[in-house]
């Protein structure tokens, strides 16, 4: 290589980088979506009996599961599930008269 004022044998152009093609953003789905779920009844149990919940017409314990999701913890007004290792809180669901929202 010839060499000029300033430069040595080893220079090199560098190359021009091209980006990669931007592939469409995904809205992520959330693992924790409880939008199939609604809660609409809890009931402490009281001395000597186990707290339950109804979901979905379906009454639930701790350790009881419901569409994939297990449930945890019921707390005062919403309970605690689990998914794929993800904690979610659901609360009460809030009914009109006619059992529309």
């Amino acid at each position: 290589a010839q060499r000029g004022p300033g430069r040595s044998a080893y220079h090199s152009t560098p190359a021009t980088k091209q980006k990669p093609p931007r592939a469409k953003a995904k809205r992520p789905t959330r693992p924790d979506a409880t939008d199939n779920l609604r809660l609409t009844a809890l009931s402490s149990g009281g001395p000597g009996k186990r707290a339950s919940v109804i979901i979905n017409d379906q009454v639930l314990r701790p350790g009881d599961s419901i569409g994939g999701h297990n449930l945890i913890q019921i707390l005062d007004d919403s309970v605690v599930l689990e998914r794929n290792g993800h904690l979610i809180g659901l609360g009460l669901s809030t009914l009109a008269a006619d059992g529309s929202e």
